[in-house]
């Protein structure tokens, strides 16, 4: 279980899986931005905590709208909208609440 391994473990496993998508590889090109998320948000809660996915698209969402103080992604092009980031948010929500609605006050 996600439980099991310590949270800076599980951080650095999504940082590290982002980093090596937007990268150029030998054997590939660099995935998108927007692509390196849909990733990410496809393969939470099985395989990325989900939590920490959720980190990761907050901070790449401060960047596109530029409320960031220190921006994660200073250096690479960043080609996706606010509204697409809040999409991947909305669905990775819906997996990890396997499609219950919760209500709050």
């Amino acid at each position: 279980m996600q439980e099991e391994v310590p949270l800076p473990v599980r951080i650095v496993g999504v940082a590290d899986s982002f980093d090596a998508m937007t990268s150029t590889r030998p054997y590939r090109a660099p995935l998108s931005v927007g692509s390196a998320l849909s990733d990410l948000v496809r393969l939470a809660p099985e395989k990325f905590d989900p939590n920490v996915v959720q980190a990761l698209l907050i901070q790449v969402r401060r960047d596109v709208v530029g409320s960031s103080r220190s921006p994660l992604l200073d250096s690479m092009t960043v080609n996706i909208a606010a509204a697409d980031i809040d999409h991947l948010a909305a669905t990775l929500q819906y997996k990890v609440s396997r499609g219950k609605a919760y209500l709050t006050p």
